[in-house]
């Protein structure tokens, strides 16, 4: 899951995987993109670009678990 979500954060696409031998398949994509400025304290000003990752796990008999984590790098403005 990490690399899935990884790759999505570095392409910007959804990634999927599917595992045939456990019936699990899982999902990550971007679903929001902010710039923000960040103000440090005797430093320029900073900004920030983050995004919001969904993750979806779903299990053989339905069952699905999702969770929304958030990524950000500094830019140099």
């Amino acid at each position: 899951m990490a690399k899935m979500t990884q790759n999505a954060v570095d392409t910007d696409r959804p990634q999927v995987f599917y595992n045939p031998d456990s019936g699990i398949q899982g999902q990550a994509e971007i679903i929001q993109l902010e710039m923000l400025s960040m103000q440090e304290t005797g430093q320029k000003d900073k900004v920030q670009k983050c995004k919001i990752i969904r993750q979806i796990i779903t299990f053989k008999d339905g069952r699905e678990i999702s969770e929304n984590t958030t990524i950000c790098r500094k830019l140099d403005k």
